[in-house]
């Protein structure tokens, strides 16, 4: 007999069979091996890593960009401090402030004041008494202004005449009568200055008068 006539055959079960011979909890399990067994597990792929860009999480609403909101105008400075800082932060002018024109001056507004014209001439001073009154006779050739005014330490007694007056003989005349020490002529560019000096001791009184060329001064004790 040759090898291949003991071939040994053995019988299979089919599956279906099996799984009958089987209690029904062996059976569920069986066949969720078989189900595992058969069915390739589910491919899980990796994740692609997120971009850059992507992964910077958006702000909230309340923190976006907003458009800068006007300023509030500044109160006008009321300290002298406040007013200093605003002069230095006001900006300054380029332009030259015009300033107003004055009018021009009217021709009388300009026109100098016209002086009257001094009288020149000259002056002669004599005396003389008369019913016991001392007579001083200043002669201009005409009627003159005057004024008169009195000065102490020495007492004097002043009289100018205005006007451009040349003395004729002496300037200075001595009295020492009625209470009237001396006369002196001075000339000045606009007058004609008289000094009666006075006698401190003697009481007296004097009286200036206008007459036709001149004027005359008594002394009464």
């Amino acid at each position: 007999m040759s090898p291949d006539d003991y071939t040994v055959r053995r019988a299979v079960t089919p599956p279906s069979r099996a799984k009958a011979d089987l209690p029904p909890e062996e059976q569920i399990r069986k066949t969720e091996q078989a189900q595992n067994a058969t069915e390739p597990p589910p491919l899980i792929l990796p994740e692609p890593p997120l971009p850059r860009e992507s992964m910077t999480l958006p702000k909230p609403a309340a923190e976006t960009a907003r458009p800068p909101s006007p300023a509030a105008p500044t109160a006008p400075a009321t300290t002298l401090e406040g007013k200093a800082e605003a002069a230095k932060t006001a900006p300054k002018s380029t332009s030259q402030a015009v300033r107003p024109q004055p009018d021009p001056p009217s021709p009388l507004a300009t026109a100098p004041a016209q002086k009257p014209a001094l009288r020149r001439g000259s002056v002669s001073v004599n005396r003389g008494i008369k019913d016991g009154e001392l007579m001083v006779r200043l002669v201009f050739g005409g009627p003159v202004d005057f004024s008169t005014f009195f000065l102490e330490n020495p007492k004097r007694m002043i009289l100018d005449v205005p006007g451009d007056w040349a003395p004729k003989g002496a300037r200075e005349m001595v009295v020492a009568s009625h209470g009237l020490k001396s006369v002196r002529l001075g000339r000045h560019p606009d007058k004609l200055r008289v000094v009666f000096d006075l006698d401190p001791q003697t009481a007296y009184r004097s009286e200036t008068s206008k007459i036709d060329d001149g004027l005359v001064v008594l002394f009464r004790e």
